[in-house]
């Protein structure tokens, strides 16, 4: 197979993706959500900015999770299958490709002790060695940051409260919001993963029941109207200079670890 075909092989998958979806007045939140069609403009993207909830429409390793949970039922192999070609399908974004390399790399790491750090320090350069690009990519800069956050120790008993205040804090710069935006996280996020995702990839092959996960998109959109405002975009930092703030926080969580584990190994 040449190149250039090749290419065209690996760019059908987000469109066979689309195709799959029934047609519905939400279908461009149905393929942002499970195809990773980017949403550039719209009332829609201004609702998700403004509640801090942007996150949750670009592809990344939380859809993995929430698919591979789904999937728990199959074997490991079946499982990694799977996941594949969820990333075909999706366009092998940058955040998508990542969490995979994440999930390859996992089995690996237990055999040589790596913390999840290291592991995740290494899915970072893997991806970076085969698209270097992708360090200026603000979408693969944002999921490596969100990764980060599952991996700082817990604040709070609470999970859902402790991942909303740690992404807070640590996505501000990529995408400046209220304080307010942790309350819609923590209540609105979960039902993402729990509900959404899930019923618009079970409208790909029960068309009939896309009228009720309309409905259930209408809701979840009447919330987000209620929700905080975001400042203006104008805002909203270059993406150049952000790449060091994953470095930096992951360069100087990596230092305290080795620190620890020093520090335990000789006391």
């Amino acid at each position: 197979m040449t190149t250039p075909q090749l290419l065209d092989v690996l760019q059908q998958g987000p469109i066979l993706c689309k195709r799959a979806l029934p047609p519905s007045e939400f279908l461009h939140l149905y393929s942002a959500l499970v195809c990773g069609t980017p949403l550039h403009t719209g009332e829609e993207r201004r609702l998700f900015l403004d509640s801090g909830l942007i996150h949750i429409l670009v592809v990344s390793g939380a859809h993995l999770m929430f698919l591979e949970s789904l999937l728990g039922f199959l074997g490991a192999r079946t499982r990694m299958v799977l996941l594949a070609a969820y990333c075909w399908l999706t366009g092998f974004g940058a955040p998508v490709v990542k969490a995979c390399a994440r999930r390859v790399l996992e089995s690996p790491s237990r055999r040589y002790g790596w913390s999840g750090l290291q592991t995740e320090a290494a899915s970072v350069l893997i991806c970076l060695i085969f698209v270097p690009e992708w360090l200026v990519s603000r979408s693969f800069l944002m999921s490596w940051i969100c990764a980060l956050t599952f991996l700082l120790p817990p604040l709070f008993r609470w999970k859902v409260l402790d991942q909303a205040l740690k992404a807070f804090a640590l996505l501000y710069m990529f995408c400046p919001s209220s304080p307010f935006t942790i309350l819609w996280n923590v209540a609105l996020a979960p039902l993402v993963g729990i509900v959404l995702f899930p019923a618009s990839l079970l409208v790909v092959v029960m068309p009939w029941f896309t009228g009720v996960v309309d409905g259930a998109w209408f809701l979840f959109l009447e919330a987000l109207r209620f929700g905080p405002k975001a400042p203006p975009e104008i805002w909203y930092l270059p993406t150049a200079p952000l790449l060091w703030w994953p470095i930096g926080v992951h360069g100087f969580l990596l230092w305290n670890e080795v620190r620890w584990r020093r520090a335990r190994l000789f006391a």
